[in-house]
């Protein structure tokens, strides 16, 4: 249930930055194809990273920064390497101990559903 409200705020707060557009302000939908996920990161009118989803059709993973991350630093793909090794992994605590031991965790705080 709690993995499925992060997911919900996830796509909310993506959904809402695209509709930021019509106001002035400016956000940017940066796609691409990494680790086999279909990403897709949104950056604000500071060049920086607000969420990042990606899917691979079976599991979603919803990554939101910390802090402000710039754009250059985004999850490249040796980040996107490491969250797939923990994915597929269903027991909810060894799952979590995976994504805590990536280095990505560090600076985003990731839900896989």
């Amino acid at each position: 249930m709690k993995s499925s409200i992060s997911l919900i705020g996830g796509l909310l707060l993506a959904s809402s930055l695209l509709g930021c557009q019509c106001t002035g302000t400016t956000v940017k939908l940066h796609e691409k194809e990494i680790q086999g996920f279909n990403t897709k990161t949104f950056i604000n009118q500071s060049e920086n990273v607000e969420v990042t989803i990606a899917t691979d059709g079976k599991s979603t993973i919803v990554a939101v920064p910390k802090t402000a991350t710039s754009r250059p630093n985004q999850m490249g793909d040796d980040e996107y390497k490491c969250l797939k090794a923990c994915k597929d992994i269903a027991d909810l605590e060894k799952r979590l101990n995976c994504i805590l031991l990536c280095p990505v965790s560090k600076q985003y705080q990731i839900f896989i559903f």
